[in-house]
């Protein structure tokens, strides 16, 4: 199983290096070379951001604006209750297509 924490260090140690060494950078932190290649070239990515992206309802851009709903709601005193949320998520969705 790949540790995700070992992986994000080596691909950081990867980044301070003028040319990157991924089979010395993978001995160093124990990881798989090829998986560190990958992930480093951006290839591939974790499981959990794969499941993140593929199941997402709503695109980053979009999420941003129902978080500046929840937010604009926030400050007039108004707590989102599930419903208010569903119905804001349903009028971005409707209002990119």
């Amino acid at each position: 199983m790949v540790n995700e924490d070992d992986i994000s260090k080596a691909i950081s140690d990867l980044r301070l290096q003028k040319k990157p060494n991924y089979a010395q950078t993978a001995l160093k932190y124990d990881v798989d070379r090829t998986t560190l290649m990958r992930r480093f070239k951006g290839k591939t990515t974790s499981h959990q951001e794969a499941h993140s992206i593929h199941l997402k309802l709503l695109t980053n851009a979009q999420e941003e604006v129902l978080l500046k709903y929840i937010s604009d709601l926030l400050d007039r005193g108004i707590s989102p209750t599930p419903q208010i949320l569903e119905n804001l998520v349903v009028e971005i969705v409707r209002r990119l297509i």
